[in-house]
């Protein structure tokens, strides 16, 4: 008679083949969604192109008004104001930045922060770990894109479902537990970061149309 001693894991109980089955299903759903944020920071990626670019002929246009008119530096020189800020004193008048402004300033911050989270997905032994932080960043960059971007803003949301139940079925199957607070502290930092340098990108980029940062 053969002895199947060997063939049954210590205890003599064999894996539960409907949790084994969920385990390998759980990495592909993980890298599916990394995926799908992929293809959204690409295209965020080429729509930032485009707005820098019409933004910089903006600006360019902004800075030959600005020296041209009463006040500037070519008045100045030919002696039709005597003072920097023009002749009461005040500084010359800056018109609200266009909506592609404000639009780049969205877009770059989406860049940035999509471009953190996607890192964080890529480090294969720790991806599962990384999702819990990466997906408040996700959802809140759809929200802002949804009304300017609503095919990314969809991408993000169904990527962001699919980690969300990938989790969810990682805690049942191997009982990991996940410190959604500390989380949640990670992805603000994330989203902080990725805002305070967009801002500080955009002052530098167009000082003729957006105010310096002190």
């Amino acid at each position: 008679m053969a002895d199947n001693r060997d063939t049954c894991p210590r205890g003599g109980r064999l894996p539960d083949p409907g949790k084994i089955a969920r385990t390998r299903a759980i990495m592909p759903r993980l890298h599916y969604a990394r995926g799908l944020l992929g293809d959204v920071h690409a295209g965020l990626s080429g729509e930032l192109c485009l707005l820098s670019r019409r933004n910089g002929l903006l600006d360019a246009a902004a800075g030959r008004a600005r020296r041209a008119a009463p006040g500037g530096p070519r008045a100045r020189a030919a002696g039709r104001a005597g003072s920097a800020h023009g002749a009461a004193g005040a500084p010359l008048p800056r018109d609200p930045p266009p909506a592609s402004f404000r639009a780049e300033s969205m877009v770059r911050l989406a860049v940035l922060a999509l471009a953190e989270a996607h890192l964080r997905l890529g480090r294969a032994d720790r991806t599962a770990d990384a999702a819990p932080a990466v997906i408040p960043v996700m959802r809140h960059v759809g929200s802002a894109l949804h009304a300017a971007f609503p095919d990314h803003s969809g991408r993000l949301c169904e990527a962001a479902s699919v980690l969300g139940g990938a989790l969810a079925d990682l805690a049942v199957v191997t009982g990991a537990k996940f410190d959604f607070g500390r989380s949640n502290a990670v992805s603000s930092g994330i989203l902080a970061k990725a805002k305070l340098t967009a801002e500080s990108k955009l002052a530098e980029l167009y000082p003729n149309m957006l105010p310096a940062r002190p």
